[in-house]
């Protein structure tokens, strides 16, 4: 049960992305790649740079945290790597949602 889930869930954030880089490639073709569109990837790459560091920022605190913690919590590496992978995939999802809010905006 729990890898069916792990694996459908996987397979969402797979083809959430897909379907929003397609979105963006239409975008691209149809503005032409002018001053707009470029302004509207700049602000969508700098709130998608401030998830990254605020996800940082994060990680930085739990290893301190946890380094001087006597007790280990152990942690499979598959667990380590889908974590990994939504971390990375959420990432994009957030700029692209950012790309839909700013060409909206502007």
């Amino acid at each position: 049960m729990k890898s069916t889930i792990t694996l459908v869930t996987i397979l969402i954030f797979a083809v959430l992305n897909f379907y929003f880089s397609r979105q963006i490639s239409k975008r691209e073709t149809e503005y032409k790649n002018d001053e707009r569109w470029k302004k509207i990837r700049l602000k969508a790459i700098q709130t998608s740079n401030i998830y990254y560091k605020v996800l940082l920022f994060i990680i930085a605190v739990l290893i301190g945290w946890f380094s001087f913690e006597k007790t280990s919590y152990p942690i499979s590496l598959s667990i380590c790597l889908i974590s990994i992978f939504i971390v990375v995939i959420t990432g994009q999802i957030i700029e692209i949602f950012a790309i839909k809010y700013y060409d909206k905006k502007i």
